[in-house]
């Protein structure tokens, strides 16, 4: 996933056994949700946008038989990657520039890694850009359930992993306004909390988890002061691209 310097922490989960499916709340169950509910047929091309260390794409191309390609900024997981599964497509590159041709993709997923890119709305642009119309976009991440301390999170430093958290409100404004129809939002707030044993797990507290992926010079007790309040949950979102200028309508019925 790993669009920013936040790309560290994920570096770090991906040393601990609870990242082994996938480095995410919800793992490989919340993917098989999700493409159940799109029925993409086989052959498909689809994109994996903070894939990591690639166990998802092999997911995609081995059970689905899709046409997979899996992009990382993340030298280091693209190589784990590799190592584990040669046969897999990875790819070194930013969800804000994706190297790949317009109109390419019928589906692309985003788990967890939009909120960690340092431009969200480019990477929103280039996500429509490669997808084909009607293309399905898949993002499962973070949101702020508090909207009334959501700006909290932005006094966070730049790596800590969920200071890209926004309500849900603004996230679906922001994907609407890129040029996607939303056809599902589901709260999956329940699997965060299960996440977050894990790392417990794995850094004996979550104080121990900030001290190692945020930062040397970071207060652990700030983070999880600002976390507390936000009171951050976890979605699945799955949207598709819609013909036509980019957010148009919605600005129209918006400024009315």
């Amino acid at each position: 996933m790993k669009q920013s310097c936040a790309h560290k922490v994920y570096e770090q989960i991906a040393a601990t056994h609870g990242a082994a499916e996938g480095i995410r709340p919800g793992g490989i169950q919340l993917t098989k949700r999700a493409l159940a509910w799109c029925q993409l047929p086989p052959g498909s091309r689809v994109l994996d946008v903070g894939c990591g260390t690639g166990f998802t794409l092999g997911y995609l191309s081995d059970v689905h038989r899709f046409v997979a390609t899996g992009i990382d900024a993340s030298s280091l997981l693209l190589d784990r990657g590799s190592a584990r599964n040669p046969a897999l497509q990875l790819v070194g590159a930013r969800g804000e520039h994706l190297p790949v041709a317009g109109d390419y993709a019928d589906g692309l997923l985003a788990e967890c890694s939009l909120s960690v890119m340092t431009d969200p709305d480019r990477a929103l642009g280039e996500f429509r850009r490669v997808l084909r119309t009607g293309g399905k976009l898949i993002v499962s991440d973070v949101y702020a359930r508090n909207p009334d301390c959501a700006d909290r999170l932005l006094q966070l430093p730049s790596t800590c992993c969920v200071r890209g958290a926004v309500t849900r409100e603004r996230l679906v404004e922001r994907i609407i306004d890129h040029g996607f129809s939303v056809d599902l939002w589901e709260d999956h707030s329940d699997l965060l909390t299960k996440f977050a044993v894990q790392l417990i797990f794995a850094y004996g507290s979550m104080n121990g988890f900030w001290l190692r992926t945020a930062s040397d010079s970071v207060d652990p007790g700030e983070i999880q002061r600002a976390v507390s309040e936000v009171k951050p949950g976890y979605f699945l979102l799955i949207a598709h691209k819609v013909a036509g200028k980019i957010g148009c309508q919605e600005r129209i019925r918006r400024n009315g």
